[in-house]
């Protein structure tokens, strides 16, 4: 699984926007002391990088060890999810939740995450299909079947890919055509030529007899 080396920034830059966010509303729509917004923001910092790292290490892991695209993009999103719940969790665990709060908000973030899942899964399934279609193409081609083709599936990167491959079968197939036309011209040429000689090889023949 490749990652591009602009990426890191991007999840440095979101987490640090996400503990300013949080700190500014702690303190000026809460209205929260500025030691306990000092707390929240170190206590945020510290879960988010350990939350990343550690999602981070999961998914290297998975991406080695799934095959399946699939699973590895809902796995990916859930492992997401698992660390927005965690930090949630702890810090409402933190801030003294009675035990009736801290269970409600449990099973409400539960449920969220059971309906964010299979919305994950129902969009990686769309993703995955296109590329399996792409992949079943290319499999049709490569065993020589010139007319395979993914057909056009969308603007995003897998229509792009689909529409270069169509492209490329389109060029391919032509190619081969051109080269059969060739091959049909020396044929027929050369038995013209052969032809040719059989009749001069039949008239030296004639003459030779008179």
């Amino acid at each position: 699984m490749s990652t591009r080396p602009g990426r890191p920034l991007v999840v440095a830059g979101a987490l640090l926007l996400a503990i300013v966010g949080a700190t500014v509303v702690a303190e000026r729509v809460l209205g929260a002391p500025r030691r306990e917004v000092e707390l929240l923001a170190a206590f945020l910092s510290a879960s988010g990088i350990l939350s990343l790292v550690v999602g981070a290490l999961a998914i290297r892991w998975a991406g080695r060890r799934i095959p399946s695209l699939h699973v590895r993009l809902t796995l990916a999103y859930g492992i997401g999810l698992v660390v927005a719940l965690v930090n949630v969790v702890t810090t409402s665990v933190l801030m003294f939740l009675s035990a009736h709060d801290l269970a409600l908000l449990s099973l409400l973030l539960v449920f969220a995450a059971v309906i964010s899942v299979a919305f994950a899964y129902a969009v990686a399934g769309a993703l995955t299909a296109d590329l399996g279609a792409l992949s079943h193409a290319a499999g049709r081609l490569a065993a020589g079947d010139l007319a395979a083709r993914v057909g056009t599936r969308g603007s995003d990167e897998a229509g792009r890919l689909a529409v270069a491959f169509d492209d490329m079968a389109d060029q391919l197939q032509q190619a081969f055509s051109r080269e059969r036309a060739l091959e049909a011209g020396r044929r027929e040429r050369t038995h013209e030529l052969h032809d040719h000689r059989r009749l001069f090889r039949a008239e030296e023949d004639l003459a030779g007899h008179r």
